[in-house]
C-alpha cells in the first residue's frame, strides 16, 4: 500500500481533503445524486453566468469553483474518491477492495496524522467498517469497528438503525434491536419479492402454468383470475395477467343478440375474459385503464349507461353478486369449526403414513334473504360442486315486489343508492327470479410438514339447509356442511389452521383472492375518487399498505406517487 502511494504524488495532490474549501455539488447546485447529465446541463447553465467574458474579462472565484466541480464530478472515479473520502461527506463502505488512488489517500492520511515518513503494509491490518481507515474501537451496541475520524458520525451494519458509535451502553444496544426490527419489518414491506403484492419470477411461472392448464378444460377456478365493483356511475374491473410483459389486448364488441361484449387476451396467452355484459355500458364514455406491472395486474373503469342503476352482476350467466367487491357487508359469511372425528392432540405421524385419521369440520354458510321470504318462496340446493339459493317472485304485481328490501344489496352505501326497485321489477318482467345466489365448492389442497399434499372434501349426504336468522338476527339461508379433511399432527395443527385461513383457500371459489384483486380494486377505486368513495382511514388495512406501497414505488421509480 505504502508503495503504491509513493508511486502517484499527483492522485495525493488531487485527492487531498486539504484542497476543496467548497462543496462540489453547491457549487453546481445540484443534489449528490444527480446524473452525469444533471452535472453537464447544470455547469453549462452557470457557465453562462459567470464567464469571464460575461464579466469584463476577469476570471471570478466562482467561475474557478465551477470549473473545478465540473472536471471532478464528470470524471466517474474522481466523483466516487470525492464521495467516499472527501471531509464534507458522510463516510460510505461498500465493502469492495480498495483501489491504488484509494490505498494512496489512505496512507498519505495516515503519515499526515502519526508523523512518520514511512508505513509497512501489514500496520494497515484493522479497518474501520464505515471508512477505510485504520479501526480506533468496537461499538458495544453493534459491534462494528470505528475510526477516531468516524467516532461523531452515524453508522450502521444493516441490522439496526443509523447510530453513533456507542462504547458502554447496554441499553442504547437493547433499543437499537428494538427499532431495527421495525426497520426491517418495513423494509420488507415496501421492497423486495417478500412484498405479498410482488411475485417472485419463480412463482409467476408456476402461475403461468397453472393459468395454461386451467384454460385448457375450462376449470372453475378461472374466476379468481378478475373481480370488480361498482360505484353510483361507474363499473370498475381488476384482471390479473399471466404474460410476461404484463400487457394484454382488450376488444369490445356486441354479439349476435346486439349484447354488449368484453374480450381480453393476454400477450402471448390464451383469452382470459371472452364474456358478455349483463348491463349497458354507456359507449359515448372512453374506458380508463391503469397498469400495475410490479403486481402483473390492470384495472379499468367502464361508465354505466343508466346512472345509479345497481348491477346484479357483471356478466350474463352469473349469478347475484358473483365476484363483486362488497360496498356494504357481504350477502353470506362463512364459518368453519372442527366438530368431531380425531384431534390433533397426542398423535404422531410417521414418514410413511401408517396410522392415519381424519377430522371433521362443520362448516356453516349464511346467505341472506329478504325478510318477507316465506318457505314456499325459498329453494336451496346442495350439490357436490355448487351450493344454491333461488328466491322466487311472489303472486303480487312485479312493481311491489320491486320494493321490497334485500338485507345487504338494498342499503345505500359508499355512493351505491337504494335503486333495486328498478333492477327487481326488470328481472321480474324478464322472468329472473328475486335473488339467484350461486357459489361453487373448492377442494381446498393441504400441505404437510413430510411433503405430502391432501385434499378436504365435503360430504353432501350429511350436509343440509334451513331458513332461519344469523347472529344479526337478519333472515338467512343456512347451509350446513360436513367437511371431512385428513388429520395432522399437534406440530402441523397451527400450520394447517394458517392455510385453511388463506384467502386463495376459501370453501367457495368466488370468495378466494389468491392474487389479491378485491384489495387492489378498492385501492384503485379510491385513487380514481378519493374522499368522494370513502375516507383513506376507513378502507381495509391491506388496501391501505398496498397504497402506501404504490407511492413508495413511484418515489423509487423517481416519479411523483
Amino acid at each position: 500500500l505504502a508503495q503504491s502511494g509513493a508511486n502517484d504524488a499527483s492522485v495525493r495532490r488531487q485527492l487531498s481533503m486539504d484542497e476543496f474549501k467548497f462543496d462540489l455539488y453547491e457549487a453546481l447546485a445540484i443534489k449528490p445524486d444527480a446524473s452525469i447529465d444533471d452535472v453537464k446541463r447544470s455547469y453549462r447553465k452557470l457557465a453562462l453566468v459567470h464567464h469571464p467574458d460575461r464579466n469584463g474579462g476577469e476570471q471570478s472565484e466562482v467561475f474557478l469553483n465551477l470549473k473545478t466541480a465540473y472536471d471532478i464530478l464528470s470524471d466517474s472515479d474522481q466523483r466516487r474518491n470525492y464521495d467516499a473520502f472527501h471531509s464534507s461527506r458522510e463516510f460510505v463502505r461498500d465493502r469492495r477492495p480498495l483501489s491504488a488512488k484509494e490505498a494512496a489517500w489512505l496512507v498519505d492520511q495516515q503519515k499526515r496524522s502519526w508523523g512518520v515518513r514511512e508505513i509497512h503494509p501489514f500496520a494497515v491490518c484493522i479497518l474501520c467498517e464505515s471508512c477505510p481507515c485504520p479501526a480506533d474501537g468496537v461499538c458495544y451496541a453493534c459491534g462494528m469497528t470505528f475510526c477516531q475520524m468516524c467516532v461523531r458520525k452515524m453508522h450502521t451494519n444493516g441490522k439496526t438503525v443509523p447510530h453513533y458509535p456507542c462504547r458502554n451502553s447496554t441499553k442504547f444496544s437493547e433499543d437499537l434491536k428494538v427499532q431495527g426490527k421495525e426497520k426491517e419489518a418495513e423494509r420488507r414491506m415496501l421492497k423486495g419479492p417478500s412484498n405479498k403484492w410482488l411475485m417472485s419470477d419463480a412463482e409467476f411461472n408456476h402461475q403461468r402454468d397453472v393459468y395454461r392448464e386451467r384454460v385448457k378444460r375450462d376449470a372453475p377456478e378461472l374466476c379468481t383470475y378478475w373481480a370488480w365493483a361498482q360505484t353510483k356511475y361507474t363499473v370498475h374491473l381488476a384482471v390479473w395477467l399471466p404474460s410476461a410483459d404484463g400487457a394484454a389486448e382488450l376488444f369490445f364488441d356486441r354479439d349476435k343478440q346486439g349484447r354488449q361484449r368484453i374480450s381480453l387476451r393476454p400477450t402471448g396467452m390464451p383469452a382470459l375474459l371472452n364474456r358478455t355484459f349483463a348491463h349497458e355500458v354507456d359507449e359515448t364514455r372512453a374506458g380508463d385503464a391503469m397498469f400495475f406491472q410490479h403486481m402483473h395486474c390492470m384495472t379499468f373503469c367502464l361508465a354505466k349507461a343508466t346512472p345509479g342503476e345497481r348491477w346484479r352482476s357483471l356478466f350474463y350467466g352469473d349469478a347475484d353478486g358473483a365476484r363483486e367487491m362488497p360496498l356494504a357487508p357481504k350477502e353470506h359469511s362463512v364459518e368453519e369449526e372442527q366438530t368431531g372425528g380425531f384431534k390433533p392432540v397426542n398423535h404422531y405421524r410417521v414418514a410413511g403414513r401408517i396410522e392415519t385419521a381424519s377430522e371433521w369440520h362443520e362448516v356453516t354458510v349464511s346467505v341472506r334473504v329478504p325478510e318477507q321470504s316465506t318457505r314456499a318462496l325459498v329453494t336451496a340446493s346442495i350439490s357436490p360442486t355448487h351450493l344454491e339459493v333461488t328466491v322466487s317472485q311472489p303472486d303480487e304485481a312485479a312493481e311491489t315486489v320491486g320494493t321490497l328490501p334485500v338485507a345487504g344489496a338494498c342499503a345505500e352505501v359508499e355512493g351505491v343508492p337504494p335503486s333495486e326497485g328498478r333492477g327487481r321489477a326488470a328481472a321480474a318482467a324478464a322472468g329472473r327470479p328475486y335473488l339467484w345466489w350461486r357459489r361453487r365448492l373448492q377442494q381446498r389442497t393441504l400441505k404437510y410438514d413430510d411433503g405430502h399434499t391432501s385434499r378436504t372434501h365435503i360430504d353432501t349426504a350429511n350436509s343440509t339447509w334451513l331458513l332461519g336468522t344469523d347472529t344479526s338476527g337478519r333472515r338467512c339461508v343456512q347451509f350446513v356442511l360436513a367437511q371431512w379433511m385428513e388429520g395432522a399432527n399437534k406440530n402441523q395443527e397451527e400450520a394447517i389452521r394458517k392455510q385453511l385461513k388463506q384467502t386463495g383457500l376459501s370453501v367457495l371459489t368466488e370468495d378466494s383472492d389468491p392474487f389479491h384483486l378485491f384489495e387492489l380494486l378498492e385501492a384503485e377505486v379510491w385513487l380514481r375518487a378519493g374522499a368522494v368513495y370513502k375516507a383513506r382511514g376507513a378502507l381495509c388495512e391491506p388496501a391501505r399498505d398496498l397504497i402506501k406501497e404504490m407511492e413508495g414505488h413511484e418515489e423509487r421509480e423517481g416519479r411523483d406517487p
